[in-house]
């Protein structure tokens, strides 16, 4: 039967256009090709269009295709209700294939760059899982509105509780990846990973059981409050798993790895070819530097991967994301960023807004380090007000983290 449905599913005719939409997700963003970990999260973030697609998808077919069969085969029976719940499985089985051809793709693309770290599987099974669900809510829908706007209003209901479910304390819905930058030192929080699984399983067993009561003759009233009561529970755990967590965690307690000197770049031992990379660049802007009088920091890290999150003191703060690295070269504006950066300034790190003679020193260093690593010309000694600036944000009382 679940052949029968491959072939007879609007999800068939429209799996290019889930390849299609996966491609768009994850190609059209830069850096992710770098990171094992970064790479399978971006590829699965692609779940943010293609779980609506699917539900969208099923509720059709549910609404439209699957009726006149379901009565064929006499509506109440066992057979009814397992064609009606082999139906999202085809859907399942076609979004499942899609996104894996272009985890494929991606998996090539990071095998030509180096990549840092080794491929998680929390990705690709919280994307198992958010389709599973977002399939399963589509027949559900299907089944209960049984009409032709069933497909656009599953499709747009997935939507918004994937884009505002963070108003109902329930963030990351038919979300399977969140990164939105480097993973370097971070890694999936447990805590908030067993919640998503824990909604998405409950969303789908209760969606399931409104598939199956409605294929055996139940009202719509009798077979929708149960499932209501199993999916508000879903979503409570979930709320209550993750609470006080968040997709990704600083990694701590990990020894740090530090390259080079003049000047010496620390960070996550996994980042040490990016650390390279970065230091080489930083020295060279060192060397013009010189001439200046400008007095440097010598050491910067990453504040990530940091024992105790303990931020090291008289230590700048390292800007590394793995797309300044296009052409094997560190980039001249993180460059700029990190020289910048010669603490890591505790007023600058909290949420509050920092004084306004830091934001000015920080604005006037950037513009004066842009504006010489830039230009071709000899480098001129650095006017008193610069180093000023500079002896401003390198004094500033440090960022020391938790205790």
């Amino acid at each position: 039967m679940v052949s029968l449905w491959l072939r007879r599913s609007l999800a068939a005719c429209a799996f290019p256009g889930m390849v299609a939409l996966a491609l768009i997700v994850t190609f059209s963003r830069n850096g992710w090709q770098y990171e094992w970990d970064w790479s399978f999260d971006i590829v699965g973030s692609c779940t943010m269009l293609l779980a609506p697609f699917v539900a969208g998808i099923v509720a059709h077919d549910r609404a439209n295709r699957i009726g006149p069969f379901v009565s064929a085969v006499e509506i109440g029976s066992v057979r009814a209700a397992a064609a009606a719940l082999v139906l999202p499985v085809a859907a399942i089985v076609l979004a499942c294939g899609a996104w894996l051809l272009v985890l494929l793709a991606a998996t090539v693309r990071v095998l030509f760059h180096h990549p840092v770290g080794t491929p998680s599987l929390v990705s690709p099974i919280q994307v198992f899982v958010v389709l599973v669900a977002a399939a399963l809510i589509g027949a559900a829908i299907g089944c209960t509105l049984a009409n032709r706007a069933a497909g656009p209003v599953a499709a747009v209901l997935v939507y918004l509780a994937g884009s505002f479910g963070y108003l109902f304390e329930v963030d990351g819905l038919f979300l399977g990846g969140r990164s939105t930058g480097t993973m370097v030192g971070l890694e999936h929080d447990p805590r908030w990973t067993a919640g998503l699984l824990a909604a998405h399983g409950g969303l789908g067993l209760a969606a399931a059981a409104v598939v199956y009561l409605r294929a055996r003759g139940r009202s719509v009233l009798v077979a929708t409050v149960p499932a209501l009561v199993v999916a508000l529970a879903a979503l409570v755990a979930f709320a209550t798993l993750s609470a006080g967590a968040s997709p990704l965690r600083t990694v701590s307690g990990s020894p740090q790895t530090c390259l080079g000197s003049a000047p010496r770049v620390c960070g996550p031992p996994e980042a040490s070819h990016l650390l390279a990379v970065a230091q080489h660049g930083l020295a060279r802007e060192y060397g013009r530097l010189s001439a200046s009088g400008l007095d440097l920091r010598d050491r910067y890290a990453m504040p990530r991967g940091l024992p105790s999150h303990r931020f090291p003191a008289d230590t700048g703060i390292l800007n590394l994301q793995p797309e300044q690295f296009e052409g094997g070269r560190y980039d001249l504006d993180s460059a700029v960023l990190t020289l910048a950066s010669p603490t890591y300034c505790r007023d600058l790190a909290g949420e509050a807004l920092p004084p306004r003679d830091l934001i000015d020193a920080q604005a006037l260093v950037t513009r004066w380090l842009s504006a010489t690593l830039h230009s071709k010309e000899t480098v001129r000694p650095v006017t008193p007000e610069v180093r000023t600036a500079y002896d401003t944000l390198r004094d500033c009382a440090p960022y020391e983290g938790a205790p």
